[in-house]
């Protein structure tokens, strides 16, 4: 949690290559203290939940810095880990999985992708409504992206 909270500290401040430093090195540590996920009922069974979500939390921030500094590819590999992960962990409705789906689309639509990115948006946008309604101001960042 140390190199993902320096890193967020640097990426407030500005400084985004020593952010995806950060993120990298807590990414890494991450990665080789818990075990690949099998399932949901594995997470469950190790009580490892929370620290599979911190993994997601900060594959997702991480993959926000590479999109800043113009790294496609990384981005994209970035945002499908951890959506992989958040669905696994908390379901294919769940609101981190719209968020996720969201910034993924942001980036591919910045990229002239625009057909799998709007697919994203659809499916980020029918999360948002399901758990939000569609008075919310996140509802309604999906309608004018």
């Amino acid at each position: 949690k140390c190199s993902s909270i320096k890193a967020m500290i640097y990426e407030k401040n500005g400084n985004l290559d020593a952010a995806r430093e950060w993120y990298m090195n807590s990414v890494k540590i991450l990665d080789g203290l818990l075990p690949d996920v099998a399932s949901k009922e594995f997470l469950d069974d190790v009580d490892l939940h929370d620290d599979y979500l911190e993994l997601a939390s900060t594959l997702f921030k991480f993959a926000n810095v590479d999109d800043m500094l113009g790294d496609e590819r990384e981005t994209i590999n970035l945002y499908h880990r951890s959506i992989r992960l958040y669905r696994s962990l908390q379901g294919e409705d769940h609101l981190n999985v719209a968020n996720v789906q969201y910034h993924m689309a942001l980036m591919l639509g910045r990229h002239e992708q625009f057909d799998k990115a709007m697919d994203l948006l659809q499916d980020a946008l029918r999360i948002r409504v399901n758990n939000l309604g569609k008075d919310h101001h996140e509802v309604a960042t999906c309608l004018f992206a």
